[in-house]
């Protein structure tokens, strides 16, 4: 997974273990929300934190 270190003409740099962690792990109870009809805005805005667009 990539994350932005900072606006420059660098791409997205590469995302320490834990953030590895952190993400998979947020991805994994945002389907298993999303698998039994729920939604959570917190796991919504940490997806949206794992996945940056440029």
């Amino acid at each position: 997974m990539k994350h932005i270190s900072g606006i420059s003409k660098k791409g997205p740099s590469k995302a320490a273990i834990w953030q590895d962690i952190v993400c998979s792990v947020t991805f994994l109870f945002s389907d298993v929300v999303s698998a039994k009809g729920g939604a959570s805005p917190f796991l919504d805005v940490a997806f949206n934190k794992c996945n940056p667009t440029t």
